[in-house]
């Protein structure tokens, strides 16, 4: 049986047509023939701009790539930071004469509200200031300008005058600071405004009293007529028109008291003032 078996095994292997895996190439040929194939790829691909053509045929190196394109992200400098802040921080050098000092000086001359805009006024400091920085000796020169005036005006109001500090004489150097004047005399003044009195309630109050003059004037004259017997029945009237003319003088005199004008500053020179620096400043 096993015989008989490997006799049909042998003659099916010989007689059966040889498989292979051979590749059919003619249709391959048939394109070769007909195309350039070294073309083809330029062809049949949808054509790429000129600009990408040339940087995709010329490909730039890592190296001019490097240097071509800029950078933009920060270098980071810790140095150079902490030296901006520095430069920052101590803008302003020098010794310092902190705000809200207060200096107490006497004025080398007068002042008045006559003064016209930028008039210099000068001042000596009486006390030393020492803040722990800088010691600034009595005896020092301090500047001011004026910045606003007015002499006196009706309507009782009285006169202005307003000097800012401008400077201070240090070592033989003038020094800008900015200060204004608190105290004249030991009175409080504010905001950095010397006023001249007002007067218009003083002028209402001279109207009242000159109303009541007439009518007291009025009733002497009365009275003297009423003591001669041909001037009896004259003697009412003096006191009915002091009293008539004095009414109308009392009830107008809100009105006349405009008319009245105020007091005009005048300060003699050697007062004392108290002034505050109302910004750092600073000598070097």
């Amino acid at each position: 049986m096993k015989k008989i078996v490997l006799l049909l095994f042998a003659i099916l292997i010989t007689s059966a047509p040889v498989f292979s895996y051979e590749l059919d190439t003619s249709v391959d040929a048939e394109i070769k023939e007909k195309y350039n194939s070294s073309k083809l790829s330029d062809e049949m691909l949808p054509q790429l701009p000129s600009n990408l053509k040339n940087s995709a045929a010329s490909p730039v190196s890592s190296q001019s790539a490097a240097t071509s394109v800029p950078q933009t992200t920060p270098v980071f400098n810790a140095s150079q930071v902490i030296s901006t802040i520095k430069s920052n921080a101590f803008a302003k050098s020098g010794k310092k004469i902190p705000r809200w000092t207060r200096f107490e000086l006497k004025s080398d001359g007068k002042a008045t509200s006559w003064f016209g805009l930028n008039t210099t006024v000068s001042f000596k400091s009486t006390k030393t200031v020492n803040n722990g920085v800088i010691t600034i000796p009595a005896g020092t020169t301090f500047k001011g300008s004026v910045v606003e005036s007015h002499s006196s005006q009706f309507a009782g109001n009285g006169g202005l005058l307003e000097i800012k500090i401008t400077s201070l004489v240090y070592d033989g150097k003038t020094v800008p600071i900015n200060a204004v004047i608190t105290k004249v005399n030991g009175e409080h003044i504010f905001f950095n405004r010397i006023k001249g009195a007002r007067q218009y309630l003083v002028g209402v109050k001279n109207k009242i009293k000159s109303a009541t003059n007439v009518y007291q004037k009025g009733r002497a004259a009365s009275k003297k007529l009423a003591s001669n017997p041909l001037g009896t029945l004259i003697s009412p009237l003096p006191t009915i028109g002091g009293f008539v003319v004095g009414a109308v003088g009392t009830v107008a005199s809100p009105v006349t008291g405009l008319l009245q004008k105020g007091k005009d500053v005048n300060i003699p020179a050697g007062t004392l003032y108290e002034i505050r620096v109302i910004e750092d400043a600073y000598i070097n």
